[in-house]
């Protein structure tokens, strides 16, 4: 027989053929995330964002130098890294922060000043119920 099967029920040359099409297909997306994580993820150079403070990264940094006083290259590295991941988590912070302000309904809240729960809900009842 000139069209033998394989063991998966295959004939073998559409099974190089749909190989080749999936590599294909996988290939530019797999380069490009590569190329995303390396540029904006986790091993991305760029520590501050363009508006953010160089000094105050540099302030917290020399801070906890001092606090932790690491002797050596590999312990200033991981007093580095505890400073750069400080200093992400103050940012999503703020991101969070500024998300929510942008929520009408956050931001209704928040012109209302109201600092208790009670107070809060009593502005919900009067904006809903209008007397």
């Amino acid at each position: 027989m000139s069209n033998e099967h394989n063991g998966a029920g295959i004939p073998p040359s559409s099974k190089s053929r749909s190989k080749r099409k999936l590599q294909n297909k996988r290939a530019p997306a797999t380069e490009s995330r590569k190329k995303n994580a390396l540029i904006h993820g986790i091993y991305g150079k760029d520590i501050l964002l363009p508006w953010e403070s160089r000094e105050e990264f540099e302030k917290l940094f020399a801070e906890l130098r001092d606090e932790f006083q690491p002797r050596g290259r590999m312990e200033n590295e991981i007093v580095f890294d505890v400073a750069h991941l400080r200093w992400q988590k103050c940012r999503v912070h703020q991101m969070c922060i500024a998300a929510a302000h942008a929520d009408p309904f956050v931001s209704d809240l928040v012109k209302a000043s109201q600092k208790s729960w009670a107070g809060m809900r009593n502005h919900l009842k009067c904006k809903t119920n209008p007397i």
